[in-house]
């Protein structure tokens, strides 16, 4: 497949690029090249790092703290993650089950501490889905959890 990317999207492509080569730690390069698993405490470093560059939430919506993306960005970032052999953000919390709240409103997500910036799933600051938050359900989703006797 042949793919041409716009002037804007080779741009962003570079963005991407040099933020894995100029930010991405000197530990975390080397055990990603030797094989190593990577420590939690790497993970999240990297998580926070990706979260203050504003791409820790790539799959969310941009009114929850997302990067507003379009297929063909998320694409690029795809690709030059793989190539820069960077570590992937954890599948399970911001881009597997934190997109998707927001957009069938069921979960109403609030900060059980001080405010702080980026929404609270998408911000990362631990580098784990909901550690410092509570999740709130609707009246809807309370009734049909409770008819589930058997989960």
């Amino acid at each position: 497949m042949h793919v041409t990317f716009s002037p804007e999207e080779l741009a962003f492509r570079e963005e991407v690029r040099a933020f894995f080569r100029d930010e991405m730690p000197d530990d975390i390069r080397q055990l990603r090249e030797s094989g190593a698993e990577l420590r939690p405490e790497a993970q999240v470093r990297w998580q926070q790092l990706l979260h203050k560059k504003g791409w820790a939430g790539v799959n969310w919506p941009v009114e929850h703290g997302g990067t507003g993306w379009t297929p063909v960005q998320k694409y690029i970032f795809a690709t030059e993650e793989a190539n820069a052999n960077a570590p992937v953000i954890v599948p399970f919390g911001l881009s597997m089950v934190g997109p998707v709240p927001a957009p069938i409103s069921m979960v109403t997500i609030t900060s059980s501490t001080a405010p702080r910036p980026g929404p609270p799933l998408a911000n990362s600051q631990t580098g784990s889905f909901a550690s410092s938050e509570r999740i709130r359900m609707s009246r809807g989703v309370r009734r049909a959890l409770a008819s589930c006797s058997s989960i």
